[in-house]
């Protein structure tokens, strides 16, 4: 039995943890455990729960970890809509860069339905980075219930092209994960670390 209406099934299609966890908590002798194997298949598979709450098995029980990714947002700013859809946040993260205009620019978003991974994006820019997510929102919005997107990285590249250090981006991260890649660069069902960007274009750059 469903204590809020929603079968397992859907949880786990949605990753929706809370809903399943709450469903445990308030199930009888017979379906407890039914829900409790939910609760475990959805936080095990994904990194963003894990993140963010800590699960014990021996009590049933799962507790927020008050230290969370959340913690590491330097700035926000905002997406808006003109057909009143909520704004969604794009969140600057430590040790992003600053929004830069005029340079040859690199960069690298994670784009989030609630607090679902839904992607990771590379992709270059000479514009304001900020214009170009807006745009990126707009568009991947008519796609995916978009509610935020984290901004880990803005390269200026100097004196390298943009282009090339896409490519290299492109191409280890592929080799990395071969079987996440989807077109215009984005890379699905993995959460690819700030430090994999940072790794290749350390090499590109030296």
């Amino acid at each position: 039995m469903a204590y809020n209406d929603i079968s397992l099934r859907k949880c786990i299609e949605t990753n929706d943890l809370l809903s399943c966890y709450e469903n445990y908590q308030h199930a009888n002798a017979r379906w407890s455990r039914y829900w409790w194997e939910g609760v475990l298949a959805i936080y095990e598979s994904s990194e963003q729960w894990q993140k963010k709450y800590k699960l014990d098995s021996l009590l049933g029980e799962l507790s927020l970890i008050e230290t969370t990714f959340v913690s590491n947002v330097r700035k926000v700013e905002y997406r808006r809509f003109r057909d009143g859809r909520e704004a969604v946040p794009m969140e600057f993260m430590e040790d992003c860069g600053e929004n830069i205009t005029g340079k040859e620019i690199v960069y690298f978003f994670k784009f989030y339905s609630y607090d679902e991974l839904l992607f990771n994006k590379i992709g270059t820019t000479t514009r304001n980075v900020i214009s170009r997510l807006k745009e990126e929102i707009g568009y991947y919005s008519n796609e995916f219930e978009l509610t935020r997107v984290e901004i880990h990285r803005i390269i200026d590249c100097g004196d390298y092209p943009a282009e090339g250090a896409e490519s290299v981006l492109r191409a280890e991260l592929i080799k990395q994960y071969p079987k996440a890649f989807r077109k215009n660069d984005r890379f699905f069902e993995v959460d690819i670390s700030p430090n994999v960007f940072d790794n290749i274009l350390n090499d590109y750059f030296n």
